[in-house]
Protein backbone atom coordinates (compact mmCIF):
# COMPACT_ATOMS: atom_id res chain seq x y z
CA UNK A 1 0.00 0.00 0.00
CA UNK A 2 2.65 2.57 1.12
CA UNK A 3 4.61 1.81 -2.19
CA UNK A 4 1.20 2.63 -4.56
CA UNK A 5 1.36 5.87 -2.49
CA UNK A 6 4.47 6.71 -3.07
CA UNK A 7 4.66 5.41 -7.10
CA UNK A 8 1.41 7.78 -7.49
CA UNK A 9 3.13 10.25 -5.67
CA UNK A 10 6.52 10.57 -7.81
CA UNK A 11 3.72 10.02 -11.38
CA UNK A 12 2.19 13.55 -10.20
CA UNK A 13 5.70 14.90 -9.33
CA UNK A 14 6.40 13.90 -13.19
CA UNK A 15 2.92 15.00 -14.84
CA UNK A 16 3.36 18.59 -13.07
CA UNK A 17 7.16 18.81 -14.09
CA UNK A 18 6.45 18.34 -17.61
CA UNK A 19 3.21 20.32 -17.44
CA UNK A 20 5.59 23.47 -16.12
CA UNK A 21 7.62 22.75 -18.96
CA UNK A 22 5.91 23.12 -21.88
CA UNK A 23 4.08 25.95 -20.43
CA UNK A 24 7.33 27.82 -19.84
CA UNK A 25 8.38 26.82 -23.31
CA UNK A 26 5.13 27.85 -24.54
CA UNK A 27 5.71 31.43 -22.99
CA UNK A 28 9.07 31.57 -24.06
CA UNK A 29 8.38 30.89 -27.58
CA UNK A 30 5.91 33.68 -27.37
CA UNK A 31 8.00 36.09 -26.24
CA UNK A 32 10.71 35.89 -28.64
CA UNK A 33 8.70 36.36 -31.53
CA UNK A 34 10.52 39.18 -33.19
CA UNK A 35 7.64 40.37 -35.18
CA UNK A 36 5.35 41.62 -32.37
CA UNK A 37 8.19 43.59 -30.55
CA UNK A 38 7.17 47.25 -29.60
CA UNK A 39 8.62 49.85 -27.68
CA UNK A 40 6.28 49.90 -24.41
CA UNK A 41 7.02 52.88 -23.20
CA UNK A 42 6.35 54.86 -26.65
CA UNK A 43 2.88 53.07 -26.60
CA UNK A 44 1.57 53.18 -22.80
CA UNK A 45 -1.66 55.46 -22.55
CA UNK A 46 -0.63 58.18 -20.74
CA UNK A 47 -3.93 59.97 -19.01
CA UNK A 48 -4.23 63.90 -17.69
CA UNK A 49 -6.63 66.01 -17.12
CA UNK A 50 -7.40 69.44 -18.26
CA UNK A 51 -7.24 71.23 -15.37
CA UNK A 52 -5.66 70.77 -11.70
CA UNK A 53 -9.40 71.72 -9.61
CA UNK A 54 -11.32 68.65 -11.51
CA UNK A 55 -7.81 66.43 -10.60
CA UNK A 56 -8.33 67.66 -7.54
CA UNK A 57 -12.05 67.76 -7.14
CA UNK A 58 -11.89 63.78 -8.23
CA UNK A 59 -8.72 63.14 -5.87
CA UNK A 60 -10.75 64.41 -2.81
CA UNK A 61 -14.24 63.02 -4.01
CA UNK A 62 -15.68 67.08 -2.49
CA UNK A 63 -14.79 66.11 0.36
CA UNK A 64 -12.13 68.04 1.69
CA UNK A 65 -12.75 70.34 4.70
CA UNK A 66 -9.64 72.71 3.39
CA UNK A 67 -11.44 74.28 0.74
Amino acid sequence: MGRLKFNSFLWGIIIASATWSISLYLYWLLNTSGENVSNHTENRFRYHLANMDEKDRIKNNDKSIAA
